[in-house]
């Protein structure tokens, strides 16, 4: 919760280590702790680790318990947003469409649990390229979510980004700056300004800005989120190298724009 994320990591391989040396490695009691571990190393930027926990977590689970159980829930979505970050959109959507028709069947389609699926599943339609399929999903999510919690809760975070990646796509600039300012400031509030949750929407607006030729703005965004990012308590080696592109990006079209 305060981004330390090695010293969550070690904590929770240290956990799950006492688990299997007490029960085995297959035994139920291993599943929420794969999960947290999985977690961990999604944070990390390790997402290949986190499959490999989700999908054993999964097994086991499944092995006594059928596939649409309510406690397969949580770390199903955990899986379908992991392919979504190894770049597998399709088996993302699959994972998606399952899991929604489960929990809508098991709560109901204005469920909070269903909302955080549907934004997940928003960030996936985007990345398919299916835009207003993603923006209903998002739509939909924060219409739920703010009917239980209320307009500054902080899980409308991902569908408030959702839609400014939307609005950003259709060239809509002064939108998506709205929706991204929002979830900067939801972010900054639940989880901190240092934190790595706050520095990927950041990255956002530091792309944007970089789009619309705001060369000194987009700098100094991508240089606080490359900080937090090469923080030792949260290192992230692949959100480091990215930013460290777009920084390059920055300086290029300085010199281009100087040029002229």
């Amino acid at each position: 919760e305060q981004g330390q994320m090695q010293a969550a990591r070690d904590a929770a391989a240290h956990a799950l280590q006492i688990v299997i040396a007490h029960d085995g490695e297959d035994a139920p009691r291993t599943v929420n702790y794969r999960h947290l571990l999985g977690l961990v190393d999604w944070d990390l930027g390790h997402f290949e680790e986190a499959l490999t926990q989700y999908q054993r977590g999964i097994a086991i689970r499944s092995s006594y318990l059928r596939e649409d159980h309510p406690s397969l829930f949580n770390i199903t979505y955990s899986l379908a947003t992991t392919y979504e970050k190894l770049e597998r959109y399709g088996e993302a959507a699959d994972v998606y469409d399952r899991l929604i028709g489960w929990q809508i069947a098991a709560l109901g389609a204005d469920n909070s649990t269903v909302a955080f699926s549907r934004a997940g599943d928003g960030m996936t339609l985007l990345k398919l390229q299916r835009m207003d399929a993603a923006e209903e999903q998002f739509q939909d999510a924060i219409a739920a979510l703010e009917a239980e919690y209320g307009a500054d809760h902080y899980d409308l975070d991902v569908s408030v980004i959702g839609l400014g990646h939307v609005a950003r796509a259709r060239g809509d600039t002064a939108q998506a700056r709205q929706h991204y300012e929002r979830a900067i400031t939801l972010r900054e509030t639940y989880r901190g300004e240092r934190h790595p949750m706050t520095a990927n929407v950041l990255s956002s607006l530091g792309e944007l800005e970089l789009e619309m030729g705001q060369l000194d703005t987009a700098r100094a965004i991508f240089q606080r989120v490359l900080s937090v990012h090469e923080d030792p308590a949260h290192p992230n080696e692949q959100s480091r190298l990215k930013t460290l592109e777009w920084l390059a990006k920055v300086e290029r079209a300085a010199i281009g724009e100087a040029a002229q």
